[in-house]
This record gives C-alpha cells, sequence and structure tokens, in this order.
C-alpha cells in the first residue's frame, strides 16, 4: 500500500509509516516474549500493533475515495505521534511487571508494580486521546474537508482511476492497464511534473 503512494507529493505515509514501524517493534517484541512465561503485554501489543493500527492506516489510506473528502494532514500526523507514543507507553510496562512475576488479569498486586502499572493507565488514557481524534477530524471532512479527487496521493492503484467515491459500477468505462504496479516513470495522469528524463527525484533529507 505505501509503495503504491507517489514519493513526490504530500500524502499519507507518515501514519501509514508509524502503523508499519509500530507493527514490526511489536511483533519483534511478541517473539522475544516466549523466551519467558508470565508477560502480561504480548497478546495485547498483536492485537493493537498489529491491527488495529493496520486498521488504523488503512482508513486514512482510503478514506478520500470513500468520501470524495480529504482529512488534515496536520492532525493525522499528530494523532498518529499520540497513538505510537500511547500504545508502547501502555504495554512497555506491562513486559516489565510480566518478567518481574505479575500473572495478567490479576485486580491487585504487590507495591513494587504499582509505578509501572499507573504508567500503563496513563499510556492508555494518550491512547485513548490519538484514537479520538481521528473520530473527530474524519468526520469534521465529510463536511469541511477539501475535495479528493480520484486520485489524491497519487497512487498507481486501479481504485485510484475512477471517482471518489466510486459510482455504482465502480468503472464508468472499463479500465485498461498498461503500467507496472509501482509504475512513476511513464504515469502523465499522476502529473508528477517533477519526474524529469525517467528519473524519481532525490529523497528528501531525512529519508534515505
Amino acid at each position: 500500500m505505501i509503495d503504491q503512494i507517489s514519493p513526490a507529493r504530500d500524502n499519507p505515509t507518515d501514519i501509514l509509516r508509524w502503523a508499519a514501524i509500530a507493527f514490526v517493534i511489536g511483533f519483534g517484541i511478541h517473539g522475544l516474549d516466549h523466551l519467558r512465561r508470565g508477560m502480561s503485554a504480548s497478546p495485547p501489543f498483536i492485537m493493537v500493533g498489529g491491527m488495529v493500527m493496520a486498521y488504523m492506516a488503512g482508513l486514512h489510506y482510503w478514506w478520500p475515495k470513500m468520501t470524495g473528502r480529504m482529512y488534515s494532514q496536520w492532525w493525522s500526523r499528530l494523532s498518529a505521534l499520540i497513538i505510537f507514543v500511547g500504545f508502547f507507553l501502555t504495554f512497555l510496562p506491562q513486559f516489565v511487571v510480566g518478567y518481574n512475576g505479575m500473572p495478567r488479569r490479576y485486580h491487585s498486586y504487590p507495591p513494587e508494580f504499582q509505578v509501572l502499572n499507573v504508567m500503563s493507565t496513563a499510556g492508555a488514557s494518550i491512547l485513548a486521546l490519538g484514537y479520538l481524534l481521528p473520530m473527530i477530524y474524519l468526520v469534521w471532512s465529510l463536511k469541511y474537508g477539501a475535495v479528493a479527487g480520484p486520485n489524491p496521493w497519487p497512487a498507481t492503484g486501479l481504485e485510484w482511476k475512477t471517482d471518489s467515491p466510486p459510482p455504482t459500477e465502480n468503472f464508468l468505462v472499463t479500465p485498461e492497464v498498461t503500467w507496472e504496479p509501482y509504475d512513476f516513470e511513464t504515469r502523465p495522469d499522476l502529473e508528477l511534473d517533477h519526474i524529469v528524463a525517467g528519473k524519481l527525484p532525490a529523497p528528501a533529507h531525512g529519508d534515505d
């Protein structure tokens, strides 16, 4: 999904990258979890870090196609950062208490685990704020968001060749696919004017 978005235009890859990074880190920690029994955070790490963040990334990617409206890039990036911080603040302390012998699903625990559990509670509150923000700016975009157009990113997937939102038949005319899946160099319809002589632009500072 990320690879099909042009690197040459402002796009939603910030939140997609945050989701991908959180998923990879979470899956790695999940693997380490099997080295010791009693961990408290491994299942939520996979469910939230893998499934929920992937859902949020997909929702932001296809929102303009589903609704025909753009959401705020600034608020979406802020939300991604808050979710990222809240996610790890919620679950990393649970790995520590699990490693030190605290079982899961206990409503009371020894005093030495108090600080770490309070940290998890604070992280969960931050995580909830991060999930609340998209509900606000996505709903706001339905009325006040800029018109998205068929391909706002621009991306090379076939779904971006039809209107946003798509008509009942998806395509008014059957499309002809004459390009490769990740072809940005020979696609004048993407309006990437700064792609010269068949070469993509150099990565921006910090992206290489």
